[in-house]
């Protein structure tokens, strides 16, 4: 059947899945198609979130429905090294460590050549590619 994916205020697309797939396969079919990870990914049915381990016949979707997608933003490096900071350490000595960490990073990133970021970029590029 053919899915109707809408991303709030953007673009649509059209997804073939079987009726028995779950919520979790439409969505890895939408990361191909939209290019959006699966982690960043909300599907709604009429203002209802859809679980990912369910089927979708389960919530009476069928050929030609229209679902809505919400994307999450991704967290900035900042937000993120916090949260990771937040594991094992209080809010304060977080805050610290986070702005100590940013600090010797942007260094670290203006001390990079052009010839770095290059063999950086396809070292990346080549691991993305292999997955």
């Amino acid at each position: 059947m053919k899915i109707i994916v809408k991303k709030l205020q953007g673009t649509e697309c059209d997804i073939e899945i079987s009726e028995e797939g779950t919520v979790q396969e439409l969505k890895m079919k939408i990361a191909e198609e939209m290019n959006i990870p699966v982690s960043h990914q909300k599907l709604l049915r009429t203002g209802f979130t859809l679980a990912n381990n369910r089927t979708l016949d389960s919530y009476g979707i069928k050929d030609g429905t229209k679902l809505v997608l919400l994307t999450k933003k991704p967290d900035t490096l900042e937000e993120a090294i916090h949260k990771s900071f937040l594991k094992f350490y209080t809010n304060d000595q977080a805050d610290r460590l986070t702005a100590a960490f940013m600090e010797d990073f942007s260094k670290k990133v203006s001390q990079l050549s052009l010839d770095d970021i290059e063999r950086f970029a396809a070292a990346s590029l080549k691991q993305q590619i292999s997955q």
